[in-house]
C-alpha cells in the first residue's frame, strides 16, 4: 500500500521504515511528480464562430518537488514546491513537525493541509478528477499557514487532528 506522507499518520510510519532500512538520522528523501494537460481542437465553422479558434496546447498542471525527512527520532519536515507556473514556483507546504508529546500527540507549524475533509487528505496524485470539486475549493481551508495537532488511536483505527490558522490577516 503507498501512503499519502500529508495524511496524518502516514509520515512517521513511511520515515520509520527508511530510517530501519540501514539509514542513519538526519534522512532526508527526495520525492516529485509532473502532471501534464494536453488540449487538442477540431472546430467547424460554427464553433469557431461561438467559441473562437481554440488553440491547441501542452502545459503542465504540477510539476512538483518534495524534501522529507526525519531530523532526530521524533522531528520531521517537509518542503514541496510547484514549478508548473513558469517564473512563478511556489511553496506547497512547508512545515516542522514534533512527534511523542504528552497530551497533543505531534505538533506541526508551518504551511501544510488542514485537517477537515476527505476531499482535503486526499493527494492529488490520486483525485478521480484533474481538480478538487469547486465546493471543496470555495469552502474548504485547504492549505494555509499555522499550528497542528494530530494522533492515532492506540489501535490505529482512528485518527484526530485540530488546528489554528491563519486567513489572511486573521485566524480562524
Amino acid at each position: 500500500t503507498v501512503l499519502d506522507p500529508n495524511q496524518v499518520g502516514n509520515l512517521m510510519t513511511r520515515l520509520h521504515a527508511l530510517e530501519h532500512a540501514g539509514e542513519e538520522l538526519p534522512l532526508i528523501r527526495l520525492s516529485g511528480f509532473l502532471q501534464l494537460d494536453d488540449g487538442l481542437y477540431s472546430q467547424n465553422a460554427r464553433a469557431r464562430a461561438y467559441f473562437g479558434d481554440m488553440q491547441d496546447g501542452v502545459g503542465f498542471r504540477r510539476a512538483r518537488l518534495q524534501a522529507i525527512g526525519k531530523l532526530t527520532e521524533f522531528t520531521a519536515f517537509t518542503i514541496e514546491m510547484d514549478f508548473a507556473q513558469p517564473g512563478r514556483p511556489s511553496f506547497v507546504d512547508v512545515w516542522g513537525e514534533q512527534s511523542n508529546i504528552p497530551f497533543f500527540g505531534t505538533i506541526r507549524i508551518g504551511q501544510f493541509r488542514q485537517p477537515g475533509t476527505m476531499d482535503s487528505w486526499t493527494s492529488v496524485r490520486h483525485l478521480n478528477f484533474l481538480e478538487r470539486s469547486a465546493a471543496f475549493m470555495a469552502l474548504d481551508p485547504f492549505r494555509r499557514v499555522g499550528v497542528m495537532s494530530y494522533g492515532l488511536s492506540e489501535d490505529e483505527r482512528t485518527s484526530w487532528a485540530y488546528s489554528v490558522y491563519g486567513t489572511g490577516l486573521t485566524f480562524w
